[in-house]
């Protein structure tokens, strides 16, 4: 489930990409709006705030060129962290997805979420 900081980041992430905003300007954006990131309680909003902070590190550090950083940029952008709800949690460990319809467990991501949901309640 999107939270609204992770929403802001991602379509923020995506102007970034196709070239409406700067990437200095969104990194401008990005710290103060992350400063606190862990107080909101929102996982994927952290982990993605996480994830960015170390591709700046790299990038910064001459680790990764400007090409590889928008490439894991996007690759950041478009990995969720699948917490269907706090049942979820209990039956098994969060999943990383990039589409609902990714297969885990030979099924389909949303089928998977819902089994064992069902198995934590049962």
């Amino acid at each position: 489930m999107s939270t609204p900081l992770d929403l802001e980041i991602r379509t923020r992430i995506a102007a970034v990409l196709s070239g409406d905003v700067p990437l200095r300007d969104f990194y401008y954006w990005f710290v103060p709006a992350t400063l606190e990131v862990e107080r909101h309680s929102e996982p994927e909003a952290a982990r993605l705030t996480y994830t960015i902070a170390h591709l700046f590190a790299e990038l910064s550090a001459g680790d990764i060129s400007p090409r590889e950083f928008k490439r894991d940029l996007q690759l950041a952008a478009s990995t969720y962290l699948t917490i269907e709800t706090p049942w979820n949690r209990a039956a098994s460990t969060p999943t990383m997805t990039t589409n609902a319809n990714d297969i885990i467990e030979d099924e389909p991501t949303v089928f998977v979420l819902r089994k064992r949901r069902a198995e934590a309640i049962a």
